[in-house]
């Protein structure tokens, strides 16, 4: 049996099973609430988080005796190696935590609730996390629920939980954040953002920080040129003859065009030009404007804006110095549920 500081673990590694117990009374109720509480949480965020790999299992609950068992979920995930063909699992850890609106006080990294098994990383222990939403909201006291509230950064946690598993450098960051698929497939954010009805078979488009290339595959048959500009990801495929790769930068690809566009495409990346080329919000803004073509559109995809307090500050700076330059926008919408991100559309 294994203590922690408001519940007891016991593990049954015939059964792979683990029966998780909660101390009828809590140490710190003024904070946690009672042994009650704990259980209800941890139940909620169980139920919730089913049928997603990274999670635990929920066998059984009793109500009685307080005990929860679960799936066992394996041993602590121990750094001494890199393992960046985890990082798509830290993805979809963010984006389950997320879409299930569940917070947490992130101020102290959790190591000891990242669990791996057979290749797949585990997050555990969920009896002092927020289930938001929750018909049980009323008997938590108001000071655990703001706690959760106001210390939980989605951001930092994803931050610190992929430097765990040791990503190295920006080039293997992109490739897994494009492998996870769930919201970033081309054609699905296309049709979202109904990026068509500004194609042209005498305009030219520009996609800034490309990726994989996607979009300019897909729509290369709908413009007469297409201009991918990369600088982590080398030119992946055979791509259409009318689409040229450019593997800069944002500020070194600024500094050497001289040329105008009709479309540009500037999808969640101005956090990492704003990082990588030390520019400033205004003088990101300004790049793009310089060059938009007279007449042309520029289609500006935030950051993930929930929970992210710093994501927000920036966006907010970007949509300031955007206006600034464009005028107000003619569009706006919801680009991607995942971290609800915002699209603008601007003319110039």
């Amino acid at each position: 049996m294994v203590r922690g500081k408001s519940s007891s673990v016991t593990i049954n590694y015939e059964w792979d099973t683990v029966v998780k117990k909660f101390d009828k009374v809590q140490k710190k109720e003024y904070v946690r609430g009672t042994g009650y509480h704990c259980w209800l949480r941890e139940l909620e965020c169980l139920k919730r988080l089913q049928g997603h790999p990274n999670f635990p299992t929920l066998i059984d609950y009793n109500k009685e005796d307080l005990t929860i068992t679960m799936e066992y979920c394996g041993e602590k995930y121990v750094d001494d190696k890199p393992r960046p063909e985890l990082v798509p699992q830290v993805y979809k850890i963010i984006e389950a935590l997320e879409d299930n609106d569940l917070k947490f006080t992130t101020t102290k990294f959790p190591h000891n609730d990242i669990h791996i098994k057979n290749g797949v990383l585990k997050v555990i222990d969920f009896e002092n996390t927020l289930p938001e939403g929750s018909n049980n909201l009323d008997l938590f006291t108001e000071l655990f629920i703001n706690s959760q509230r106001e210390l939980f950064d989605i951001q930092k946690f994803e931050n610190e939980l992929r430097k765990l598993v040791e990503v190295n450098d920006m080039k293997t960051d992109w490739n897994n954040y494009q492998a996870i698929g769930k919201g970033n497939n081309a054609q699905e954010r296309i049709a979202n953002l109904k990026l068509r009805q500004y194609a042209g078979k005498d305009k030219t488009l520009l996609d800034l920080g490309a990726n994989q290339g996607e979009f300019g595959v897909e729509l290369a048959k709908d413009y007469q040129k297409v201009y991918a500009v990369e600088p982590f990801v080398e030119c992946p495929f055979d791509i259409p003859d009318n689409m040229m790769w450019i593997q800069k930068g944002f500020k070194d690809f600024t500094e050497s065009n001289v040329g105008h566009y009709d479309v540009i495409f500037s999808f969640a990346m101005t956090i990492q030009v704003r990082d990588e080329d030390g520019l400033s919000e205004s003088e990101i803004a300004k790049g793009h404007y310089e060059m938009t073509k007279p007449g042309g559109v520029m289609i500006y995809e935030t950051q993930k804006l929930q929970s992210r307090p710093k994501n927000q500050d920036h966006v907010d700076k970007m949509l300031e110095a955007f206006r600034s330059n464009y005028g107000n926008e003619i569009e706006t919408g919801q680009a991607r549920q995942s971290g609800k991100r915002l699209y603008y559309v601007f003319k110039r």
